[in-house]
């Protein structure tokens, strides 16, 4: 499980904050009250480690952290959304949502922290645990950990999320984080070349259709997940297989998420019945292995962490070099409750409709 590395120097902002990196990649924030979140140099050298240390940063010790306070800090970092995907909701009449709340203390219902909760099944069925020696790299045989990149099906996806700790298990429930700008770095010349010319297809509809039959034995949905009008507002995307950060420079692999449903050389055309295909009957087509043939050697140690969650961490992942997966723990032992904002940004950042 990821701790600090303890062979790396820490800096010191000011006379309280450490930020201390993580191995292989992150950083680890310790010596910080929910108040110093408010203060301009602060707020400064946490987007600077954010970036240079690889898009992850934790603090650790926040337990009074509010909701505001959440949005405040999430702020340092982008925009912060305020309105879910289209049927996402468990309060359709109210579009401005902040912060979601998740776990098994979760109700469905607005509450005075400034929060929202989805409520307890709203993450789906439970991932499966990590094995006992914490190892989170893909296995194909599984398809498990569930590494992905956020929303990818929407023209804008958000560049990244905070996710604060309320209450944590004392096993099980970590996240996993991969660093896809050194897995793309470390990859061949010639493979690194070969991936620029592709693109993802992404469709939340297709996003849906897939996680119901995966929920339900392969079944079919009884009808579309989504209207002919919800399909129209959400069209299908593309997304570059290597995407370069605009502020880093630096490029990393991108392009995985439930909702790609095709890889396709850049500007290759897919016909509206393909489309209609992958949409209503949920099945990806078998360029997408490409991905996941990538996946057991880009999620090794060498690439790859876990953070387990403890009380009061408050995290801050980039969706843009960054792809994750949760892991399971036991639900009738133990209690987990965590908040959580999307960050995004105005700029279509190299994508287009197809």
């Amino acid at each position: 499980m990821a701790r600090p590395n303890s062979a790396a120097a820490a800096t010191e902002v000011e006379t309280t904050m450490a930020v201390e990196p993580m191995a292989p990649f992150g950083a680890v924030v310790t010596g910080l009250s929910e108040s110093d979140l408010r203060d301009a140099a602060v707020q400064e050298r946490l987007r600077e480690a954010w970036l240079e240390c690889g898009g992850l940063i934790v603090i650790r010790g926040l337990v009074d952290l509010s909701g505001p306070e959440l949005v405040d800090f999430s702020a340092i970092f982008g925009h912060v959304e305020e309105s879910l995907d289209v049927n996402r909701s468990a309060h359709p009449d109210d579009s401005r949502v902040l912060v979601l709340r998740t776990g098994t203390t979760a109700e469905p219902g607005d509450d005075n922290m400034g929060t929202k909760s989805l409520g307890k099944d709203a993450t789906g069925s439970m991932p499966p645990p990590l094995p006992p020696d914490g190892d989170c790299t893909y296995n194909p045989a599984t398809r498990q950990p569930v590494w992905h990149t956020d929303s990818l099906y929407r023209k804008s996806p958000p560049i990244g999320s905070a996710f604060y700790c309320k209450e944590a298990p004392p096993e099980g429930a970590g996240t996993c984080f991969a660093d896809m700008a050194a897995a793309y770095a470390g990859l061949p010349e010639a493979r690194r070349q070969e991936l620029e010319g592709l693109e993802s297809v992404c469709s939340l509809a297709h996003h849906d259709t897939k996680l119901y039959r995966l929920y339900h034995n392969d079944q079919l949905p009884p009808e579309p997940l989504l209207s002919e009008e919800q399909r129209a507002a959400n069209p299908p995307t593309r997304c570059p297989l290597v995407l370069r950060h605009p502020h880093t420079g630096r490029k990393a692999l991108s392009g995985l998420n439930s909702s790609t449903c095709r890889i396709v050389p850049t500007g290759h055309p897919v016909s509206a019945e393909e489309i209609e295909e992958y949409e209503l009957g949920g099945k990806e087509h078998p360029s997408v292995e490409i991905w996941r043939t990538m996946l057991p050697e880009v999620t090794t140690r060498e690439f790859a962490l876990v953070w387990q969650w403890e009380a009061g961490d408050l995290a801050c992942w980039d969706n843009r070099c960054l792809i994750h997966a949760g892991t399971g723990f036991d639900r009738e032992r133990y209690v987990r409750e965590m908040w959580r904002t999307v960050i995004t940004e105005s700029t279509d950042d190299e994508r287009s409709r197809l």
